[in-house]
């Protein structure tokens, strides 16, 4: 075995060890020729401006999309009919848009020149919008989430994508901490987070509970006058 096999299993048995979880790419295309994606198609009223798409499914928590760009463009999700999300950059200046039945709402944006990276995902509760000019992805902000429905996701350009590159479908591992969100199976709570039922079934018990102590700890100081008892 040589050195660099020696040293990627000494870092990847650190990282278990530690209990760092890695990111898992679940799909990459460096320049957009796998199969799966539609031709482009032109965004109305989108002043020249066109998206590419591939199938994504239902959403699951901590899976992004992810793609660099050099001029303009960015990737989105979209459930149809008016409502999607997106992050992309025109005229130096990288935005995060959700859109709701045709209304727009600008969640972000930040001046970014030079060669950067965009990504939108979902973790576990709201959709994220980030970018990266350098070492660091910085959070531009959170929107809700169009629903748990089946979406399209993909890259919007205004110049058939030729300053765009290294798209990427990728599940990140501090994005699956999140304690309250949905589950692609319906409007759940995950399993590190207990639902209002579950949470007032819950306060109810401790209720239930701490009455009967008290009741059980005035029997003691004084005579009867309740016949419940302590209970565990």
């Amino acid at each position: 075995m040589n050195k660099k096999a020696i040293f990627t299993v000494v870092t990847l048995g650190l990282s278990l060890i530690s209990g760092q979880a890695l990111n898992e790419v679940i799909f990459e295309d460096k320049d957009f020729s796998k199969d799966g994606w539609s031709d482009f198609r032109d965004i109305s009223n989108g002043a020249d401006w066109e998206v590419r798409s591939r199938e994504m499914g239902g959403l699951v928590q901590g899976v992004v999309q992810e793609v660099t760009i050099e001029g303009s463009g960015g990737v989105y999700l979209s459930s149809g009919d008016g409502n999607h999300a997106s992050v992309f950059r025109l005229d130096g200046t990288i935005r995060a848009i959700r859109s709701r039945d045709g209304q727009r709402t600008v969640v972000g944006e930040a001046e970014v020149s030079g060669e950067a990276e965009v990504r939108i995902g979902f973790d576990g509760a709201f959709f994220i919008y980030e970018y990266r000019s350098g070492d660091k992805w910085t959070r531009l902000g959170k929107s809700d989430i169009i629903g748990l429905v089946s979406y399209r996701g993909g890259i919007s350009t205004n110049n058939r994508a030729s300053d765009m590159s290294n798209y990427r479908v990728v599940k990140l591992a501090p994005l699956l901490g999140v304690r309250f969100g949905y589950t692609v199976g319906g409007a759940r709570s995950l399993p590190t987070a207990a639902s209002p039922d579950q949470s007032r079934e819950h306060f109810a018990g401790r209720q239930s509970r701490h009455a009967a102590v008290r009741c059980h700890r005035t029997v003691r100081r004084h005579q009867p006058r309740c016949v419940g008892r302590r209970q565990g």
